[in-house]
């Protein structure tokens, strides 16, 4: 794996532990649910206003703090919006808060004047991960009672409308494929040659010797030999069968390797002649066409993550996961999720 994958990965793995240690370490439940004050109601033909995110309501050394709405649907001639929203809960006396997220569906009606939609008869299902059902509900009644509190919410129209994803604009979409490409595991080391094809070799001029023009690595064919010789960072390899043959260590390369054109073409294979003694063979797999490889370093190590029923793969650090729920690994390649219960086989999309 790539040091920009790790790091990419670590950070995402550093933000959800943080964000599942918050909502998990507190000392004492929340208080009982209280009412929020009712604000003043705006003046004849006036509307409340859009004054910015997040919002802070606080009653009796509690804080509820509700930051920005994002737009899952605006649907019913626009009268019916399906939103999300992260929230952040402070029970009184405790230090941290806890942070939920909240899953909504609202009335709107839309003054074009003062470009508001206004939001009412809403619906909440707040979820906290981490707590107990108990402290889960308690926690929603005080998000909800904040937000009753307020009778309307006024959110700026042009804040909705930025939040709509392309197509409920009307916008054209575009079909892209979700079957996921050849993937292989390996829990001990393994390397991934791709050809672009069936692998296609050019004649090394003066030379009994072919390279691989549709690869990236540097693989050579010995014609009178009839060996090919695969060049893995400083040892060599060798095969008689390139797709479905057994590869080992070449201990002795043909004299023909030494004879390269000198060039910068070939400068790495004679920086790397003969090579060092390879300590571990690798598995090579061969693949002509766009392929994925997970190497683990024995059967996968699982870590769990805290309050959820997620455990990840640490060798190495990898974006796969384990869902105990359901018994599936994810993984994330290319910007895309797949599943399978099985490494080896089985993979399918995990979501559109």
């Amino acid at each position: 794996m790539t040091s920009r994958r790790i790091q990419r990965m670590a950070i995402g793995l550093g933000w959800l532990l943080i964000c599942c240690a918050g909502c998990a370490h507190h000392d004492q439940p929340p208080p009982a649910a209280v009412e929020f004050p009712t604000p003043t109601a705006p003046a004849a033909g006036q509307s409340p206003a859009d004054n910015g995110w997040p919002r802070t309501f606080e009653n009796a050394g509690q804080t509820v703090v509700v930051y920005q709405p994002q737009v899952d649907d605006w649907t019913n001639n626009r009268t019916q919006l399906d939103f999300r929203a992260a929230t952040a809960v402070t029970p009184a006396g405790a230090k941290q808060p806890v942070y939920g997220v909240i899953a909504g569906r609202a009335s709107t009606s839309t003054e074009l004047e003062t470009r508001t939609v206004l939001l009412s008869n809403m619906v909440l299902d707040v979820r906290f991960p981490g707590q107990t059902e108990e402290k889960r509900r308690a926690l929603q009644t005080t998000v909800e009672e904040a937000l009753a509190s307020q009778g309307v919410v006024a959110v700026s129209l042009d804040r909705i409308l930025t939040g709509l994803k392309k197509e409920q604009m009307g916008a054209k979409t575009v079909e892209v494929s979700l079957a996921p490409p050849p993937m292989h595991y390996s829990d001990s080391a393994a390397i991934l040659e791709i050809f672009t094809g069936e692998p296609k070799f050019a004649p090394v001029p003066n030379t009994q010797l072919e390279f691989a023009v549709n690869t990236n690595w540097t693989i050579l064919h010995d014609r009178v030999g009839k060996q090919y010789y695969l060049l893995d960072e400083d040892s060599w390899l060798t095969t008689s069968d390139i797709k479905g043959g057994k590869w080992e260590p070449a201990r002795a390369l043909p004299a023909a390797l030494y004879e390269l054109p000198a060039t910068e073409n070939w400068n790495d294979v004679r920086t790397h002649l003969p090579g060092k003694p390879i300590e571990q063979v690798p598995k090579v797999i061969v693949s002509t066409e766009p392929a994925e490889l997970i190497v683990t370093d024995g059967p996968p190590k699982l870590v769990p993550i805290a309050g959820t029923t997620l455990q990840y793969v640490n060798n190495p650090l990898t974006p796969l996961f384990h869902d105990t729920a359901d018994n599936y690994y994810y993984y994330l390649v290319a910007g895309r999720w797949f599943r399978t219960r099985n490494l080896s086989s089985g993979w399918e999309a995990a979501s559109a």
